[in-house]
């Protein structure tokens, strides 16, 4: 909501319920049978059912990529393997403003003890493997 209590840090006001910056983009259109499930805060799972959708659906791995590496995937990856799920995180599907601190993130993703239930790999690696 454009009030929302985040917005009195530094970020300015982005992903407005209802505006533009909130739609998925064209490239990644919903398709039938999909679930949408809109995110109010950084991790995917906060306040959110997609745990509960998840385990109803038996996944066990849930697989990471985003824009703000160091907020939103972080969150969400650290948030599925609280909800017991093995993580996956697409390295060349993750951004943020600036390179060497999605870097940074992914190579705390690398050497976090977390392995093997927290991984990073290439999206080539992933549908080799898939």
């Amino acid at each position: 909501m454009p009030d929302d209590f985040l917005f009195k840090s530094r970020a300015k006001p982005h992903g407005i319920r209802g505006k533009a910056g909130a739609q998925v983009i064209s490239e990644l259109k919903p398709e039938n049978g999909d679930i949408i499930v809109p995110k109010p805060r950084f991790s995917a799972f906060f306040k959110t059912d997609l745990d509960r959708i998840l385990g109803e659906r038996g996944v066990d791995t849930v697989v990471i990529g985003g824009v703000a590496t160091e907020v939103c995937v972080l969150s969400t990856a650290y948030d599925a393997v609280c909800h017991n799920f093995t993580v996956i995180v697409l390295e060349d599907c993750c951004a943020s403003r600036f390179r060497e601190t999605r870097d940074q993130v992914l190579d705390l993703f690398r050497k976090s003890p977390l392995y093997p239930l927290l991984r990073v790999m290439s999206l080539a690696d992933f549908q080799q493997t898939a």
